[in-house]
């Protein structure tokens, strides 16, 4: 058990370095493979980053200063009024800071991945925020053809994010009124090891060894105490005290 909160440490450190690394990169190298724009939501001017590759790509990141960054793909192949209802979608990620948020629970599905019900409510609250960053976004007809049109497309890059292109076939279901509620039942067997390790866990640690040396002690009233340095205990009788 050691062994694996050990290991879980570990993880959830690495985590940590690797992704402020991999978003410190990221953020250099747009510097010179993308443009900043500044676009209007909501009659308020926002800096949207344009990248120069062939990918479709849209999505927010950056822990502290969020980013909306678009594909120059994305830009020019998508009408005025989609590119408005995807750009609302990513705002809402922004103003509610979802690149931190997943991040920090990433940490912890991480740190914990030996609960794997942990990792479930994790993805369904990154579902929960997909679907009202949907709703922010208004038009939902405008919002379906953009969904389609990044179906084909997976998540690409490493760098911690909240991508457009997540958990497509949900928000899609959920546009056309389909019932969705077999998302969200929580899975048995991992409602079931969880619960499991956890009582394991709580065991080995509350545990106290000596409890049943002072039962046995009370009942036949002859009790060890330890004597001075490595010299074996010494017992006594309590009438004798």
């Amino acid at each position: 058990l050691l062994g694996l909160v050990a290991t879980g440490i570990f993880r959830g450190a690495w985590h940590i370095v690797s992704s402020f690394a991999r978003t410190y990169h990221f953020r250099n190298s747009i510097k010179n493979n993308g443009k900043e724009e500044n676009v209007s939501i909501h009659e308020k001017k926002y800096k949207v980053v344009l990248l120069k590759n062939h990918n479709k790509e849209a999505f927010t990141f950056g822990f502290f200063s969020p980013c909306i960054v678009l594909s120059g793909r994305v830009w020019q192949e998508c009408k005025k009024e989609e590119r408005e209802a995807l750009l609302k979608h990513e705002l809402y990620h922004m103003k509610h800071r979802d690149p931190l948020r997943f991040f920090m629970l990433d940490i912890l599905r991480m740190t914990f991945f030996y609960l794997p019900l942990l990792g479930y409510f994790v993805k369904r609250y990154h579902a929960l925020q997909e679907l009202r960053a949907d709703e922010a976004a208004g038009n939902t007809e405008h919002l379906g053809n953009v969904l389609l049109y990044m179906l084909s497309q997976k998540v690409s890059s490493n760098v911690p994010q909240a991508s457009f292109a997540s958990l497509l076939d949900l928000r899609i279901a959920r546009l056309r009124g389909q019932d969705i509620r077999d998302h969200w039942r929580v899975p048995f067997f991992r409602l079931l090891f969880s619960t499991g390790f956890l009582v394991v866990f709580s065991a080995f640690f509350l545990w106290k060894p000596n409890a049943e040396a002072k039962t046995a002690c009370v009942a036949s009233k002859i009790c060890p105490t330890p004597s001075q340095g490595y010299t074996p205990a010494v017992y006594y009788f309590k009438s004798d005290l």
